[in-house]
């Protein structure tokens, strides 16, 4: 019933899971680090603002082109982390500048989390159009 994703280090030791938290209206997803819940993020649609993802756990904010992955990981208003695709590289290549003192683990999980929730918003947009026909 949901997605979930596991991230290893090089000695294939599981280091974090990413899953998709069930029974959500929208796509949400936990982080998990021993088999403990250590954030949860989602995306947050203000009235009047751009939508962002909210990293409940550590009090992140995700913001910028999410599409087209140029965006930032903030807390407190601050650049923790700039993700962004180097030129020339593939759709699945990222470039992560991480602010020192930063998880990096956490950092890269945000980020797989973000993919997944784009896929799940992709999926449902589809299955909403082929219903619309």
């Amino acid at each position: 019933l949901s997605k979930k994703l596991t991230i290893f280090d090089a000695q294939n030791r599981e280091l974090a899971i990413v899953q998709r938290k069930a029974f959500a209206l929208t796509p949400k997803y936990a982080i998990l680090v021993e088999d403990e819940e250590v954030a949860e993020i989602y995306k947050e649609s203000p009235l009047l603002s751009k939508p962002y993802y909210k990293v409940e756990g550590p009090n992140w904010t995700v913001d910028g082109d999410i599409w087209d992955k140029e965006y930032k990981i903030r807390r407190n208003m601050n650049v923790i982390a700039d993700i962004s695709i180097p030129l020339l590289a593939g759709k699945n290549t990222y470039k992560i500048d991480i602010v020192k003192d930063i998880n990096p683990l956490m950092v890269v999980a945000v980020v797989t989390a973000i993919d997944c929730v784009l896929d799940a918003e992709g999926e449902e947009a589809v299955r909403a159009n082929n219903t619309e026909k």
